[in-house]
């Protein structure tokens, strides 16, 4: 089973994989119905689900995913667990060897605004995935004044002063353009 996020790659194949929850929620019984061995998950599922989705005979693995050391963790942790230890390390040394020939990018001064979610408006701030990878191209992240990822009002963004929005939605923009938020 996936998320109705988990959209990548883009194949039939992937595709095909029934959807057992929303980003964060999965539903526990459409989880069960799956029988699967492992489940894995980052910490921004509810905690409480753990110990329910354990008791179905599951090994669930909650980890977090916040950095790109955080991610070289669940690559090395799949690879092991799902005895792709080959991919996993192929994977590895694709990561390791873009950040040594991008780690010296020169800033742009550029602010951005990274957009996880429009309902409620939650945007990634320090310590994300989103505000390394914003660090790594070169701009600095509007948010990085708040940790994690955190629900945040159209006020909050006003006074960010971004340069640009990276929007992580694969729909458009559900806020009206015409608020002066967007100009």
């Amino acid at each position: 089973g996936r998320t109705d996020v988990c959209d990548f790659p883009d194949s039939p194949d992937l595709k095909a994989v029934p959807v057992v929850g929303t980003f964060g929620g999965p539903e526990v019984e459409k989880v069960i119905l799956r029988k699967p061995t492992h489940i894995f998950a980052n910490t921004l599922i509810q905690p409480q689900l753990k110990k329910k989705l354990s008791e179905s005979g599951s090994k669930v693995v909650l980890q977090p995913c916040d950095t790109l050391k955080d991610y070289l963790r669940w690559v090395d942790l799949l690879g092991m667990e799902l005895n792709k230890r080959a991919a996993a390390e192929k994977e590895r040394t694709r990561i390791e060897t873009w950040l040594k020939e991008n780690t010296a990018r020169k800033g742009s001064g550029k602010k951005l605004q990274f957009v996880l979610w429009d309902q409620p408006l939650t945007v990634a701030g320090a310590g994300t995935l989103p505000d390394s990878a914003i660090r790594l191209a070169g701009g600095i992240n509007a948010a990085a004044s708040e940790k994690g990822y955190f629900k945040c009002s159209s006020e909050f963004l006003l006074t960010a002063e971004f340069d640009g929005i990276v929007w992580a939605l694969d729909k458009p923009y559900s806020l009206k353009r015409d608020l002066p938020l967007w100009r």
